[in-house]
């Protein structure tokens, strides 16, 4: 899927919202248009209307994703100009009943979309290099690293937190996921990064 999406009219900005809260109870299924339609209570021939087809309707749902996920970064990290939040604070946010639904919605499309990397090319894009745009310049300020360091860092950090919230997703197991997080912080607090050869 490229980004070729045009504007939405409220119309169908309001199905795309039904579609999200529905898909973020039942999870991503490559379905049929008319399938769709039928889960949100609407018609194939409305959906047609308003998305054209199957993949422009998946388009819209990923493009809404990718902007609502864009504005958590820019929301999370606006007050970074100076110092970044503590990992451990940024585990509690979007891990919240309100933000770990989102991102296992994701995560499942994004198994999808390595299965279909054309398709989804802007997608995958974003997930990694969206983040990792925001992360390195405020690592950089706050360890006083090198581009390039601090781009390693914040991969490495980005890793973590998806590879902990997919545990998290995956077991339940809050409490434990947790743990690693204060872990990591108490060891990476008491060791300053060092620049890289």
């Amino acid at each position: 899927m490229t980004p070729t999406s045009t504007p939405l009219t409220e119309p169908a900005r309001a199905i795309l919202e039904r579609a999200i809260e529905h898909l973020l109870v039942v999870g991503y299924t490559d379905q049929s248009l008319r399938t769709i339609a039928t889960e949100l209570g609407t018609s194939h021939r409305m959906l047609s209307y308003h998305f054209g087809h199957a993949d422009g309707f998946w388009l819209a749902v990923i493009d809404h994703l990718r902007e609502t996920e864009a504005h958590r970064q820019a929301g999370f990290l606006a007050a970074s100009t100076t110092r970044l939040p503590p990992i451990e604070e940024v585990w509690t946010y979007f891990t919240s009943p309100s933000h770990l639904p989102v991102f296992q919605l994701m995560f499942e499309i994004y198994i999808k979309a390595l299965r279909d990397r054309e398709r989804f090319s802007a997608f995958l894009e974003q997930v990694i290099h969206g983040w990792l745009e925001r992360l390195a310049p405020a690592m950089a300020r706050q360890h006083g690293l090198s581009p390039s360091a601090a781009r390693a860092r914040a991969r490495v950090e980005l890793a973590l937190m998806r590879g902990l919230m997919l545990d998290l997703i995956t077991t339940g197991d809050r409490a434990g996921t947790t743990q690693a997080i204060r872990w990591y912080a108490r060891h990476t607090s008491s060791h300053e990064p060092q620049e890289t050869p």
